[in-house]
């Protein structure tokens, strides 16, 4: 978490004892007003100052929510591939979905400034000049009159039952729950920019089997038109040997063509440059398993009442605790609300109701602002309901959620186990055909075999290799998305910092 949102978590876990002598939350300002009692101008002038002092102190910073550690001794896709990792370090960065994300952190920070600007005096007022021509009764003509009256003051809110802290408290939580909003979307970025970049691979390794089928469809073409030259084949079979190399002609152009639109795609998805042919590798290494197998960390996980630190639960905390305050101001919304108030003023009075005897005054005053709601039309208690009915909503929106990421391990890590064990058969399937590949070369070598006979279980062992790559990217996609799930990818760590 980011300084300035461990610094708002601080602040929500402590008293907030300063804010509580000074500023008591409210919005509402309607109501009949009721002027009390002026104090003298100079002590209200030096409690006023105080009171702007102490509203506008700062909390301390505090130290980051921990995370649980990383797991060890797995090797994941960016391990395997550093341009991956170069990708993901961009993405987490620049790309479309973290700039938005980055916004909405933004956004939410400066309606936390509106939230606190309401603990804060403000200054207002108006003033009229006006010129004028008056007839007067009790005289003949009329005469030029000149007026101006102004009024400013400054209003500092005193007393509102906590509900104006609060309303800081609701803005700060929507702050972090941006940040868990963000540090979700960019998980699932991670997960997808894997995913993608794998089966790029997998088309490179694809298209290279593609290349070959074309060259043995040519060179099979070029044969068969020999033997139609030295009359040993009809010229019907040229046909069919000519459709064959354009069917592998243009299964290579399909090919070719989603491997663009896919790393076209992983180019916008993370915000990078047009990546050159040789950043995609051409190979997927062997894996090796999980140590002591996914069962280990998954028990782990179970035992997490915050279910490894899932960032949609934790957003869903963040918004019953929202929820809570929320009430807590709705609460006091028929209660009076206390100001303090100062300020200057000028006008014209008449003392004797004469309009002969009007006269210009100026006046400066301090005091006690009461504004009072006694009835809104039931409009309160139906808000009270509505808040309650979505507390019980989130309730069960978490105990839902968490359910759900519990599930979710689960599935991830049975269909882990599952693809650990394919890749075991196709690494056996593979392993077979390497052999007998290496022997056909050998006899090609003797004398024994031809080429052609050769090329064609060379053939059958690419299309293993490419069942095999494809397994081992649906491996590295399982394990990624089960340690993302659990809290434990190593990339969580590497989610960027919202705020300085």
């Amino acid at each position: 978490m980011t300084r300035s949102g461990d610094r708002t978590e601080r602040l929500l876990a402590r008293p907030l004892s300063v804010l509580q002598t000074c500023a008591r939350c409210s919005g509402l300002r309607a109501g009949p007003t009721f002027a009390v009692a002026v104090v003298s101008s100079s002590k209200a002038l030096i409690f006023l100052f105080a009171v702007f002092v102490t509203a506008t102190a700062a909390a301390l910073a505090a130290p980051a929510v921990e995370r649980a550690p990383p797991a060890e001794g797995i090797v994941l896709p960016e391990q395997l591939f550093p341009t991956l990792d170069r990708i993901l370090a961009s993405a987490l960065q620049q790309s479309p979905q973290a700039i938005r994300a980055s916004v909405d952190v933004l956004m939410a920070e400066q309606m936390e400034d509106v939230a606190r600007a309401r603990l804060l005096p403000y200054v207002g007022g108006g003033g009229t000049y006006s010129a004028a021509q008056e007839r007067r009764l009790d005289r003949p003509g009329s005469f030029p009159a000149e007026k101006l009256t102004y009024n400013f003051g400054l209003t500092q809110p005193l007393y509102h039952w906590g509900a104006l802290r609060d309303g800081l408290r609701v803005a700060q939580i929507a702050s972090l729950i941006a940040d868990r909003n963000q540090a979700e979307a960019m998980r699932v970025l991670v997960l997808d920019l894997r995913q993608v970049f794998l089966r790029l691979v997998v088309e490179k390794a694809g298209l290279k089997r593609i290349q070959t089928m074309v060259q043995l469809a040519e060179e099979d073409l070029r044969a068969m038109e020999s033997r139609i030259a030295s009359g040993a084949a009809p010229n019907a079979e040229l046909l069919g040997a000519q459709l064959r190399l354009e069917d592998a002609r243009l299964e290579l152009e399909r090919g070719a063509e989603a491997m663009r639109f896919n790393r076209a795609a992983l180019e916008r998805l993370a915000g990078i440059p047009p990546l050159a042919p040789e950043d995609i590798p051409d190979v997927i290494p062997p894996l090796p398993p999980v140590p002591g197998g996914p069962g280990a960390l998954l028990a782990r996980f179970e035992g997490d009442r915050d279910a490894g630190g899932d960032f949609r639960l934790g957003a869903l905390n963040l918004q019953l605790e929202q929820e809570r305050l929320n009430y807590r101001i709705i609460n006091v919304n028929l209660r009076p609300k206390f100001n303090i108030v100062t300020g200057a003023m000028q006008d014209e009075v008449s003392y004797t109701g004469s309009p002969a005897d009007r006269a210009r005054i100026q006046s400066f005053y301090a005091g006690i602002n009461l504004n009072w709601t006694l009835f809104d039309g039931h409009a309160t208690r139906a808000q009270r309901k509505v808040s309650l009915l979505r507390t019980r909503q989130l309730e069960g929106e978490r105990e839902t959620r968490r359910a759900e990421v519990v599930e979710r391990a689960r599935n991830q890590a049975r269909l882990l186990e599952i693809a650990q064990r394919q890749i075991a058969v196709s690494e056996g399937r593979l392993g077979q055909l390497d052999g007998l590949v290496r022997f056909q070369e050998e006899e090609v070598a003797r004398g024994n075999l031809s080429r052609r006979e050769a090329a064609s279980v060379a053939l059958s062992r690419d299309d293993i290799l490419v069942r095999t790559f494809a397994n081992r990217i649906e491996y590295l996609g399982r394990l990624a998305e089960f340690l993302s799930v659990i809290g434990r990818d190593p990339l969580l760590a590497r989610i960027p910092e919202s705020r300085p």
